[in-house]
């Protein structure tokens, strides 16, 4: 695993980001996003590629998930899944 941290966004540029993912994937109408479709399409999509969902226990408290760029592979809290 790297060491390597995103910086902080701002509820403003969440939301400018999650704006342009619906429109990419026309879902501007759609109100609940299909997270696990395209974590799935990814997987496809990109050979090295990958996730899984892990118990809370296995990733620090205030982390919710995280990701090998490397091998590009996502681990996501299954508190945070469900």
């Amino acid at each position: 695993m790297t060491d390597y941290f995103v910086e902080a966004k701002s509820r403003r540029e969440l939301r400018k980001c999650a704006e342009l993912v619906r429109k990419t994937f026309h879902l501007e109408d759609v109100v609940y996003f299909p997270i696990v479709q395209l974590l799935d399409v990814l997987g496809e999509i990109f050979e090295n590629f990958s996730y899984e969902i892990v118990e809370d226990s296995e990733l620090p408290a205030n982390v919710h998930g995280d990701t090998d760029v490397i091998s590009g592979h996502i681990r996501i809290k299954e508190s945070v899944y469900c």
